[in-house]
């Protein structure tokens, strides 16, 4: 297919899923429970349909592509159907939190805030993208109610875009290989976390969308070396960086790309790395300076923590102490009283699955859903390890990251000690890693054909091979079950 026809669908895919989007929202606001019926029916009949185009073998890749990405767009909007936008928030409605910060730069314009009170710290990007669609919801006279649900709705179809970039992601390191690029793609997509970010008014959504976008861009610089994408980059990571701190790490991430492909090539780029930083600097650096001079702000300030009680101590069992009885007396990380009995490497695995939030104590999918997981983190970890390639860049890239993120995810639980500091939405810019990694499980490793053709069997690595894939495929699809029917 050539590419202005291959343009020219994908437009009429993504104007046809924002008019379901648009058609359901306003169901939401007549009747949410009809609006999460005909979602739920929605998401059968894309089953459904998947289903007989693979009895009759007629399912190709871009069909199911298609039915991952309809179904990651269908579990977001049943939570917000189901739950609406007050439930299942961080910082949103106290005073000076994320919706006042909001309201500011409705009410201000693009003027950035005189203070930096409990949420007015944060970069602006995200707050001043809401206050414009706030100002929509205004015009067209809508109800406090539904100009939120608005706002919930848009984040909703910016989570939904970033499945493209994850997407092509895979497909580039992956040089193509379709098996992968379908595995990290539904892995990305129905990441509990990620799923559960797109339900919440605050920054992360934003930040997540720029930063997936900035390694995509930084993927396709490894593989073509142009300054469009070295320009390109650093517009995404600009965006990212002033959506939300966490995105810092996508500088040093590139930076570290930067120089092992100048290593690898034994030449350096250096034009392509200053127009990299030439766009991704400016507007961080004048947000960061100005933050620094004005309210002495530094990079790892956290306003509301910053004078709060120790609540949880650093010692090395509170850290990366693991207890299957703990991990499964209660599967959820919202009770603050129990999770003080977690370690922080139990309430991070927790809490990438369910955040911080409580769904049922007596609904046997949770266990299900943790059960799973547990097993897909051992095999993900044995596959990374047994797949690892020092020689492929895509894999130094990914997995610097996802050090990176864990690195500073840790720190910040150090720096504050409390039990609020652990949960994984801190991580979250480790889901493409995590996605890339289990991916890689699709692609046989060098010599392994070869073997096989001998043998006459798969033997072992391509029997944990598709282990690993059965593992990915669980757990995603276990993730959408649970978001559907919770």
């Amino acid at each position: 297919m050539n590419k202005p026809a291959e343009k020219h669908k994908t437009m009429i895919f993504y104007g046809l899923c924002a008019l379901f989007s648009l058609l359901m929202f306003f169901v939401y606001l007549s009747n949410a429970t009809t609006a999460r019926t005909l979602l739920q029916i929605s998401a059968v009949l894309v089953i459904i349909f998947a289903f007989l185009r693979w009895q009759s073998k007629k399912l190709d890749f871009h069909t199911l592509m298609a039915c991952i990405f309809i179904l990651g767009l269908i579990v977001r909007l049943v939570i917000l159907a189901k739950y609406g936008v007050y439930k299942y928030e961080h910082d949103i409605f106290q005073k000076n939190g994320h919706l006042d910060y909001i309201k500011y730069f409705v009410q201000n314009g693009l003027s950035l805030p005189s203070h930096i009170q409990e949420q007015f710290y944060q970069p602006p990007l995200h707050h001043m993208l809401s206050s414009i669609v706030y100002n929509i919801g205004v015009l067209f006279r809508m109800s406090d109610a539904g100009i939120l649900g608005l706002l919930q709705l848009v984040i909703i179809f910016v989570s939904f875009i970033s499945f493209r970039f994850a997407a092509k992601i895979m497909s580039i390191a992956s040089n193509g290989n379709k098996t992968a690029i379908l595995i990290g793609t539904a892995l990305f997509v129905m990441f509990p976390e990620n799923i559960i970010i797109a339900n919440t008014l605050n920054n992360d959504p934003t930040m997540l969308f720029f930063y997936v976008a900035a390694l995509y861009y930084l993927a396709r610089w490894m593989k073509d070396r142009t300054m469009k994408n070295a320009v390109l980059l650093g517009a995404m990571t600009a965006l990212a960086v002033i959506s939300k701190r966490n995105a810092l790490s996508v500088v040093v991430v590139s930076l570290f790309a930067f120089i092992i492909v100048c290593v690898k090539d034994k030449k350096l780029h250096w034009k392509h790395i200053l127009g990299y930083l030439s766009t991704a600097a400016p507007l961080p650096a004048y947000i960061f300076i100005r933050a620094y001079v004005k309210f002495g702000q530094g990079l790892t300030y956290v306003a509301r923590l910053a004078n709060n009680l120790q609540d949880v101590p650093n010692t090395f069992s509170k850290l990366f102490g693991i207890s299957l009885k703990r991990i499964f007396s209660m599967p959820y990380a919202s009770n603050f009283q129990e999770d003080g009995k977690n370690s922080f490497v139990e309430y991070a695995f927790k809490s990438s699955l369910f955040d911080e939030h409580k769904f049922s104590e007596n609904f046997i999918l949770p266990y299900i859903l943790l059960s799973v997981a547990l097993v897909f983190t051992i095999v993900w970890v044995v596959n990374a390890v047994r797949n690892y390639d020092a020689k492929n860049n895509y894999d130094n890239m990914f997995l610097f990251n996802l050090g990176l993120t864990y690195l500073l995810y840790l720190k910040f639980r150090i720096d504050y000690p409390q039990i609020c500091t652990q949960v994984f939405r801190y991580a979250v810019t480790a889901v493409p890693s995590l996605a890339y990694f289990a991916a890689k499980a699709a692609i046989p490793r060098e010599g392994e054909k070869l073997n096989r053709a001998k043998s006459g069997n798969f033997g072992g690595g391509a029997l944990f091979r598709k282990v690993t894939l059965s593992a990915s495929v669980a757990f995603s699809v276990v993730s959408f079950a649970f978001y559907m029917i919770i």
